[in-house]
């Protein structure tokens, strides 16, 4: 099952709870439209949060500020193809599966995201 915070509880043990009330739920900020989004990354703070959204050949990804290895800013990182080059330790990055990728035991701390009706979408809690 799921839980999102300010929803109420389905009535009937098979409810279905639609992608927009889910993104409408407490935590949920817009982004911006899609076309905005184009090869790069942008920084934002939402709810108090640091995040970096990054998109590469297509797919949004939204990541925490914070560098794996030592809590810096990824603020200057930049992309090569999928891969998110860390401006603090020069360390690269799989945007598809958050870990680093000479040090599987170090990992981006990555946000749900969705894309709806051309508006982009992230949780922060």
């Amino acid at each position: 099952g799921i839980e999102v915070e300010g929803l109420p509880q389905p009535q009937a043990a098979d409810a279905f709870i639609s992608l927009e009330s889910l993104s409408r739920a407490k935590g949920w900020k817009d982004v911006g439209p899609t076309e905005e989004f184009t090869f790069g990354t942008k920084h934002l703070t939402l709810n108090g949060a640091a995040i970096l959204l990054c998109t590469a050949f297509g797919k949004i990804y939204a990541v925490r500020d914070r560098c794996p290895r030592g809590g810096g800013s990824l603020r200057d990182a930049r992309l090569e193809a999928f891969l998110l080059v860390c401006p603090c330790h020069g360390e690269r990055y799989d945007l598809r599966s958050d870990r680093n990728i000479s040090d599987p035991d170090l990992a981006l701390d990555p946000l749900p995201i969705v894309v709806e009706q051309g508006q982009v979408r992230v949780a922060v809690g």
